[in-house]
C-alpha cells in the first residue's frame, strides 16, 4: 500500500489534498480519481452548472512527485440503474 494525493485544479487554483488515501498502487490511485470527479461533475447538488472544461485532476505520491494528471472532461458520467 503506498499513499496517493488527489490535486483538483480548476484552471485559477489548487484544491490540495493534504491527508491522501492509502491505496494498493497508481490503477487503484486512478480508479479512486475517476470516482471522485464523477462524484463532483454528476451527483453533487450545486456543483453541476459548473464549466468543468478546465478542471484537472492530478495524482501525486508521498514525496510530491505527479504520477498523472488528467482533464474531467476526459471522465464519463457515471451509468445510473
Amino acid at each position: 500500500m503506498a499513499m496517493f494525493y488527489f490535486d483538483v485544479h480548476d484552471g485559477d487554483r489548487v484544491l490540495k489534498d493534504d491527508d491522501g488515501t492509502d491505496l494498493a498502487d497508481i490503477d487503484a490511485a486512478r480508479a479512486h480519481a475517476v470516482v471522485v470527479v464523477q462524484e463532483l461533475m454528476f451527483r453533487r447538488d450545486g456543483m453541476l452548472e459548473r464549466d468543468w472544461s478546465e478542471w484537472k485532476m492530478s495524482i501525486h505520491d508521498g514525496e510530491g512527485g505527479e504520477l498523472l494528471r488528467f482533464n474531467f472532461s476526459d471522465v464519463s458520467p457515471r451509468e445510473t440503474s
